[in-house]
């Protein structure tokens, strides 16, 4: 039902809107097609990325040789359908039976697809897994200061603001192609990427930063330097030299 509603109803209510603006600016990444579907030129949409304010509190923290070595992968957020946090799940199975990686992964929150998950997790014996729940915030800091790695999911996020919470505390990230998100790990190197519904290159991704600890020191030098440019206040400036430019053709 929500398909049909995105792809028949709403570029009908929404063409009279469409036809009478001169630009739409796009802060949920640079992905573009989605809004072509709706009935926008190309020539109208203006795109930059998202980029909130760190969380109060939270601090950057640079990720050293001792992260790689207790190597640990954070995921966070609502556990719903378009985050698609069973590719996790998967690439943690196949780390485990094909490479014998066991790296530990925290995850938190809930939601719907919770069940599954603790169910699927007890049927591959994934023992390197824990389900916190929900966190209370100085938790959820402490946990995006000092994990090593964090994971974005979703085949179908918009953006993912997590990925810009954790971000800005200093923690490389490997981000689903499906996220207008990974426009972070594109422009900054501050991670990897995977393609969309990947759950094999997502463990070769996850591999490649346990077992290569050159590699996993760049992506984290990267991430530290990213921390301070992702800022609104920088950006803020970033995104209205853009649409000067647009403004001024």
């Amino acid at each position: 039902i929500k398909d049909l509603y995105f792809h028949y109803y709403l570029p009908i209510r929404l063409r009279k809107y469409i036809q009478h603006a001169d630009n739409i600016v796009n802060f949920s990444g640079y992905y573009e097609k989605e809004l072509l579907k709706l009935g926008w030129q190309k020539k109208q949409i203006i795109s930059c990325g998202y980029f909130p304010p760190r969380i109060k509190g939270s601090q950057i923290v640079k990720r050293t040789e001792a992260n790689w070595k207790n190597f640990t992968i954070l995921l966070t957020g609502l556990h719903e359908w378009h985050r698609s946090p069973w590719l996790l799940l998967q690439a943690l199975t196949i780390l485990k039976e094909q490479h014998h990686l066991e790296p530990k992964c925290y995850i938190t929150q809930n939601g719907p697809y919770l069940r599954y998950m603790k169910e699927y997790v007890q049927k591959h014996h994934l023992k390197n897994v824990s389900f916190l729940g929900f966190v209370e915030m100085h938790r959820l800091i402490e946990l995006y200061e000092t994990c090593s790695v964090y994971i974005g999911t979703g085949n179908y996020e918009p953006w993912g603001m997590r990925l810009n919470d954790v971000l800005l505390c200093g923690a490389p990230i490997i981000v689903n192609r499906g996220m207008g998100g990974v426009k972070l790990v594109d422009e900054y190197l501050c991670g990897l990427s995977f393609k969309r519904k990947n759950s094999f290159e997502l463990a070769q991704r996850i591999m490649e930063l346990m077992t290569n600890q050159d590699l996993y020191l760049k992506v984290a030098e990267n991430a530290f330097n990213a921390a301070s440019i992702i800022t609104p206040e920088i950006q803020a400036k970033h995104i209205a030299k853009q649409l000067t430019i647009y403004l001024n053709k």
